[in-house]
């Protein structure tokens, strides 16, 4: 399989550096839920319950899934500690 000719790194460079200055107000909208960031890491463009869901919403978009990062928001205020560990 090649790789396509746009594909210059995945994800973009500036990626982790343009999401870490995502306005917090914005993504506390998405808590919870499953989302789709743009390839520079600058917006959410869909979110969803499930990952299937959001794999819908952006296919229905018409956006190659190679372009997106998928994440998921997680409560701030709900700890993991101990997760998993039968506490």
């Amino acid at each position: 399989m090649e790789r396509p000719a746009n594909l210059d790194g995945w994800p973009n460079p500036d990626f982790l550096k343009n999401q870490s200055a995502y306005p917090s107000e914005e993504l506390w909208k998405h808590i919870g839920k499953h989302v789709a960031w743009n390839w520079e890491g600058t917006e959410i463009i869909a979110d969803a319950d499930t990952l299937d869901e959001l794999a819908d919403k952006v296919e229905a978009m018409q956006i190659n899934f190679s372009r997106v990062v998928f994440d998921y928001v997680d409560d701030p205020n709900v700890g993991f500690l101990g997760a998993g560990a039968g506490i």
